[in-house]
């Protein structure tokens, strides 16, 4: 089981630290990451980014990573923005857990 996933921002506009994104629009000078958490056990997760039709942007590094905090996993995924263009993204969290593969979406646009 998975909770909600949260997007957070980094960028010349929100300081050095990651910030909650209360909207989910972004320049490309700023870095966009997605935090999903994740109750149980799960034998891997792998954050990916999409395009708005729903396909994978190999050519664009999605660093994933696996955290627990206060006795939750947490799986996220970072991008920077900067090579892409204006438009609408799919951040793509999938987590398997035993036979079943979960995927989780978060929707973003770059705006400028």
């Amino acid at each position: 089981m998975y909770g909600q996933p949260l997007l957070y921002r980094r960028g010349p506009f929100s300081g050095p630290g990651w910030r909650a994104a209360g909207d989910p629009r972004y320049r490309r000078q700023e870095r966009v990451k997605v935090e999903v958490p994740v109750v149980g056990t799960f034998t891997s997760a792998q954050v990916q980014l999409l395009d708005r039709n729903g396909k994978p942007l190999a050519n664009i590094p999605v660093a994933t990573a696996t955290r627990e905090e206060n006795g939750q996993k947490i799986v996220s995924g970072e991008v920077t923005l900067a090579a892409l263009t204006t438009g609408d993204y799919v951040l793509e969290t999938s987590i398997q857990q035993g036979q079943v593969m979960r995927k989780v979406l978060a929707a973003f646009r770059i705006i400028l």
